[in-house]
């Protein structure tokens, strides 16, 4: 969870929103998800002096045995892996936008007034530059640290460390049992030290590409669109595939929370979801999607 370089993110409520919002309930699932593994989520921060002493009045480390927290340094990071000043620069000042300099409005704004169009611009680009930011921390801290990477609304359910730890892997949501699709997403993954090494030499070549402008047409060009980049090469082959498969076969290996979830706010939606996830986890068999699956048809009412 951080908020470097995200100046109009960096308040006590964030803190607030995190550890009493809608994250407490995945905090309290993630952490039994991890004793029932023997592992443990450390969340990386990079909490404000305010948010620290919320932080400190709202986390009980004993009520999250399965969670360590670990501060980090967005600067050091990046120096770390040799990001040249111009490139830390840029990343500063994503979450920058001068709407008084914008002529050229999106086509798909210009039904709006131009008051109306720069103010969801702005909201957006604001949404943007923290995924951005997030998806190039995860690469970084998971290449330093040589550990795999989960989203807080991203769950563990087969309770072995062999199956996410034991080669490299990806997350690929099934969207629906009969014709769905599949979709390769950060979310959740783990890969080698030279799989990583890609990663962050392609960010840095499309960083370089776009310029001082730094203009990203989707907010997804430093991640999930680069993995198909990197997990087609001989670091993986079809035996550990599976190999794989043979551990948990027809298995669901991750329970992801979709945005209807993530909209919950404090208060009552808060107490669903962790009713949800007791139902899930607790009172069913989570690795078997015909019997996950269907429980989650109220989201659509």
């Amino acid at each position: 969870m951080s908020v470097s370089y995200l100046p109009f993110d960096q308040d006590s409520e964030s803190c607030e929103r995190f550890y009493i919002g809608f994250y407490k309930p995945l905090l309290e699932r993630q952490s039994k998800q991890m004793v029932k593994m023997n592992s443990t989520l450390t969340i990386f921060t990079s909490w404000t002096t305010k948010q620290i002493d919320c932080r400190n009045k709202y986390f009980n480390k004993s009520a999250y045995p399965g969670i360590v927290e670990r501060a980090f340094s967005a600067d050091a990071l990046l120096r770390k892996f040799r990001f040249s000043s111009k490139q830390i620069d840029w990343i500063k000042n994503w979450h920058s936008i001068n709407l008084d300099q914008m002529t050229n409005i999106p086509k798909k704004y210009r039904s709006l007034t131009i008051k109306r169009a720069k103010k969801i611009i702005e909201k957006e680009h604001k949404k943007h530059a923290a995924a951005r930011l997030s998806d190039l921390w995860r690469l970084l801290l998971a290449r330093e640290h040589q550990m795999a990477y989960l989203d807080l609304d991203m769950f563990p359910v087969v309770a072995t460390n062999q199956l996410y730890l034991g080669g490299a892997n990806v997350a690929v949501p099934i969207w629906g049992i009969e014709k769905g699709a599949l979709e390769i997403q950060n979310s959740g993954f783990c890969f080698t030290s030279r799989q990583l090494d890609l990663l962050i030499q392609r960010a840095t070549l499309i960083m370089d590409s776009k310029g001082g402008e730094q203009d990203y047409e989707l907010y997804t060009e430093l991640a999930p669109t680069r993995f198909l980049f990197t997990t087609c090469n001989d670091d993986a082959s079809p035996i550990k595939v599976l190999d794989k498969v043979a551990i948990a076969r027809n298995e669901i290996y991750w329970l992801h929370l979709d945005g209807r979830f993530r909209r919950a706010a404090i208060g009552s939606d808060i107490d669903n979801i962790r009713q949800a996830l007791d139902y899930v986890f607790e009172k069913m068999n989570p690795s078997n999607p015909q019997e996950v699956l269907p429980q989650f048809t109220w989201l659509s009412k």
